[in-house]
């Protein structure tokens, strides 16, 4: 039971890192991207409320 727990723990401690990781290297490649999808949403909404 103990070892099952810690592999669980193990599994778990790399997911969150792999997730980590994968979020910094998205936010600092698409931060441009980020930046104009969020005026390109603006600008949808303000079209489809017209």
């Amino acid at each position: 039971m103990n070892r099952k727990k810690m592999i669980e723990l193990i599994v778990y401690i790399l997911i969150v890192i792999v997730g980590t990781v994968l979020l910094m290297t998205n936010h600092l490649k698409d931060k441009e991207k980020i930046h104009d999808l969020h005026f390109g949403g603006v600008k949808n909404a303000v079209v489809s409320v017209q």
